[in-house]
């Protein structure tokens, strides 16, 4: 029997990894920590997190806000995990047709 729950679970699961293979590529240092993470772009993927605070970096493990403060990705929808991990396979995807031509 086929239970989406866990299909569900392994798309989340996927779209972090994906997230992490991205980071080394695409990553800067972050304003709010010693570390590299992927800086969302300011507009419509600068998801509302808690109280007027917003989503402005990726760390592979916590999301970082613009006042610096951590949250697990489960504080994402799904669908809007899934818009941070197309808008970079996107970037990915125009930089590995740059290199090709």
């Amino acid at each position: 029997m086929r239970y989406f729950e866990t299909d569900l679970q392994d798309l989340i699961q996927e779209a972090r990894e994906r997230l992490q293979e991205l980071t080394p590529f695409y990553g800067r240092e972050s304003i709010h920590r010693a570390d590299t993470v992927l800086h969302v772009p300011d507009g419509e993927l600068m998801f509302n997190l808690e109280g007027g605070r917003y989503l402005t970096e990726l760390h592979p493990e916590c999301l970082i806000d613009n006042q610096g403060y951590q949250y697990s990705y489960e504080s994402l929808e799904t669908e809007q995990l899934c818009q941070l991990v197309d808008h970079f396979n996107q970037v990915d995807y125009k930089f590995q047709l740059e290199l090709n031509d």
